[in-house]
């Protein structure tokens, strides 16, 4: 029996799966929630992210790893405003993010092949007033800024760590459209 790919982007809100706790709240585990896709909506009833106004992005400061090692963090999203708010988040690359682009001594572009999804479907998370849900990102601080034991890593031989130094990366929080917005974070590799 095929399967109807619309049915499967966007659960019906009948369905006993998609109960509005699961997609509300400043709590929840977003990489379950992009796995599951239980918080989908169709593409024609996303919204874009909310302005600056309504929605804080928040990156953490004083980040610092060694070279060659992983450096998780979070970028938090908070609710500046009185009400509720929706935010339609699209995850084009797979939890945690990985930055789009990187400024800094030694950071070689040339084997930056990074998992992509290609039309994933928005999910649709309420957050409460004043709440924050934290986005999870990773930094490898080798010269690829990849996963040298991802997929991907097959396409670049070597993995040489990042000099000592400052680097800036920029993580985009993504939205309907290629809507979305960025934010810059600052790494030191010591």
């Amino acid at each position: 029996v095929p399967v109807d790919a619309a049915v499967v982007a966007a659960p019906s809100p009948d369905d006993p799966r998609v109960a509005p706790e699961r997609c509300s709240g400043d709590a929840l585990d977003l990489r379950t929630v992009a796995h599951t896709e239980l918080c989908t909506v169709a593409r024609d009833q996303a919204h874009p992210l909310p302005d600056a106004e309504q929605l804080e992005i928040r990156a953490p400061t004083g980040l610092r790893v060694a070279p060659g090692e992983r450096l998780e963090f979070a970028l938090v999203l908070r609710n500046r405003s009185r009400e509720p708010v929706d935010l339609d988040l699209v995850f084009r690359h797979f939890l945690p993010l990985l930055p789009e682009r990187t400024e800094g001594a030694g950071v070689d572009t040339s084997c930056i092949m990074q998992p992509m999804s290609t039309d994933p479907p928005p999910a649709r998370i309420s957050v409460p007033p004043g709440g924050e849900l934290a986005v999870p990102c990773v930094w490898f601080a080798n010269r690829h800024l990849i996963d040298p034991d991802s997929y991907v890593a097959s396409e670049c031989g070597d993995f040489p760590a990042l000099d000592r130094g400052r680097y800036r990366s920029v993580y985009r929080v993504a939205g309907v459209e290629g809507g979305g917005r960025e934010v810059a974070v600052d790494i030191q590799v010591r």
